[in-house]
């Protein structure tokens, strides 16, 4: 009897990813939040005021739900296109803020920032590109013909 290692990455669905990405930030969210903060009650009382204490919860559980949102549509991202193209994308989003923070407000134009922004927009072109020329590759026929099975075990029996 062979026994067969279940390939994970198949298996996990969007809601399983999900569950599995934040269960794991829980422990290290639980020890930095002991370690930083202050949770004496006096600090609590001061924090969530009796007043505002109601409004600042279902801030905090829309703040959540809208995390598990996210995360969700994180997972449906990477296995619709590819780590890859997420990442990608992840880090050409954040160009129009930093070309608008240069135009709208008193960033400091300087080479450094500048350069900074052109690379990132090149290295966006050259991956579109390469992306481009893997599709056009995956879609060009083989170097070899395709061969009916009687004919490919006979060129294995004659090699």
């Amino acid at each position: 009897m062979i026994l067969q290692v279940p390939n994970v990455g198949k298996m996990l669905t969007h809601r399983s990813a999900m569950f599995y990405n934040n269960l794991l930030t829980i422990p290290v969210l639980i020890v930095f939040s002991l370690i930083a903060e202050d949770w004496s009650s006096a600090n609590l009382a001061k924090n969530f005021p009796v007043e505002t204490r109601n409004s600042l919860m279902i801030g905090m559980i829309y703040s959540g739900l809208a995390a598990i949102f996210i995360s969700y549509c994180s997972a449906w991202c990477i296995r619709v296109t590819s780590s890859t193209t997420y990442s990608m994308v992840g880090a050409l989003n954040k160009l129009p803020i930093a070309v608008s923070g240069l135009i709208f407000f008193d960033a400091p134009v300087t080479f450094g920032s500048v350069s900074a922004i052109i690379l990132g927009f090149v290295s966006g072109l050259v991956f579109a590109l390469a992306k481009v020329r893997q599709k056009a590759q995956s879609i060009l026929p083989t170097s070899q013909p395709t061969m009916s099975a009687s004919a490919q075990s006979n060129r294995d029996a004659n090699s």
